[in-house]
């Protein structure tokens, strides 16, 4: 396991090889303040349950697929099941945020990491080459996936990041803006069913900003097993904006939707700074693609031989 990082005159930002994870997240203005979850001991990363999969590349599916069953053009595919005894969760027990990346190319500036993933792998049907580069300009990390299959397949990389803008404490009052379409209704073991129109006055309703902790006590959200904010969130101008007491986290996508995670269950880790984390400690922001399969069919989701997948996401930090 290897740390690698890139750094300029306002951030610093480490990564490992091991799920060409986000290690650490570093504002250098305020004397170097890490806003993302880190784990102390880095090889927990190799067990990414262990600590809520903290900044690793998610895939090949990242999300939740019912009873781990996909049909791909009539044939039915079996992906391993590894979350409430029924659900796929984030590739499996071979999702990538565990296995060893190789580092391609590094510059100053930029860094790309490259995983092949075997056929058959997690149950997901071709051999899947992908690419994760993360590039600095300025105040924003940029985060570029890239991958091609030989077999059509299902995928959705996405990266796993826990931020806490203040560095400590809880993210309750953080804010929390975005342009929501709709948020997927759950069933009991968090699988998505349909969509949601979002009107104003909603819980979701995040158009002129809310508090997080106005989301997550919501009597609607906080119900067992959920206990605060998991929710897919559809968003067309494809931005959210998350606010603490002194920064701003502007993240920019291509994905049609974005899954937050309010850290409900705490991993039991010790932190980089020696403290343990604790309930609602950080928000994960996944941008995704949205998984919602129809008679177990996730159109959205596939990717052909031929054809090259490719997304980004943009973190842009803001001083206020």
């Amino acid at each position: 396991m290897k740390l690698y990082v890139l750094e300029n005159d306002l951030l610093k930002v480490t990564f490992l090889d091991v799920g060409a994870s986000i290690y650490s997240f570093s504002v250098k203005a305020l004397d170097n303040r890490n806003i993302v979850l880190t784990t102390k001991d880095k090889n927990i990363y190799k067990e990414p349950p262990k600590n809520a999969y903290f900044g690793a590349t998610v895939g090949r599916v990242g999300g939740r697929i019912a009873n781990g069953e996909f049909i791909i053009d009539g044939k039915k595919y079996q992906a391993v099941q590894n979350e409430k005894v029924t659900n796929s969760l984030h590739g499996g027990f071979e999702s990538y945020a565990a296995k060893l990346f190789e580092v391609v190319e590094e510059k100053e500036d930029y860094i790309t990491f490259r995983y092949v993933s075997r056929d058959g792998e997690g149950g997901y049907p071709g051999e899947l080459e992908l690419y994760v580069k993360y590039t600095l300009l300025d105040n924003c990390l940029a985060l570029d996936y890239e991958a091609r299959t030989t077999k059509k397949t299902l995928v959705n990389i996405i990266n796993h990041s826990y931020f806490n803008l203040n560095g400590k404490g809880d993210i309750l009052k953080h804010k929390v803006s975005a342009d929501v379409e709709a948020v997927f209704a759950l069933d009991d073991k968090q699988i998505n069913l349909l969509p949601l129109k979002v009107r104003k006055g909603d819980t979701f309703d995040l158009s002129t900003g809310k508090k997080l902790e106005k989301m997550v006590f919501a009597k609607e959200v906080n119900v067992p097993p959920m206990g605060g904010v998991d929710h897919l969130l559809v968003t067309p101008k494809r931005k959210l904006t998350l606010e603490g007491e002194d920064l701003r986290l502007i993240v920019l996508s291509d994905y049609p939707a974005v899954q937050i995670y309010s850290t409900n269950y705490p991993p039991e880790v010790t932190l980089l700074e020696g403290t343990k984390v604790i309930k609602y400690g950080g928000l994960a922001i996944e941008p995704a693609d949205i998984v919602c399969g129809q008679n177990g069919e996730f159109k959205n989701l596939e990717l052909c031989p031929g054809e090259v997948y490719k997304r980004r996401i943009k973190y842009i930090v803001e001083l206020l």
